[in-house]
């Protein structure tokens, strides 16, 4: 498995629950985007609720979306 060092790591809460398992998050300076579980980790999306913080990793390419970095899910 190759290491992307292109990767920025935020903190956010979760905001709404779309179908998917896909989650919109609200970054700490209020910026939204979309945030979604790896594929293996799709079962434990009823871990996440509204208000869960969460860690996201995104990409340098593209700001508008990001993946929730398990396990560190910390519920809210």
């Amino acid at each position: 498995m190759l290491v992307n060092d292109d990767t920025i790591k935020v903190a956010g809460r979760v905001q709404e629950i779309l179908p998917g398992p896909v989650f919109r998050i609200e970054l700490a300076n209020g910026y939204r985007l979309f945030g979604h579980l790896p594929g293996r980790q799709k079962a434990r999306a009823a871990e996440l609720s509204v208000g869960s913080e969460v860690q996201l990793e995104l990409s340098a390419y593209d700001l508008s979306r990001g993946r929730i970095a398990l396990p560190a899910v910390v519920s809210g």
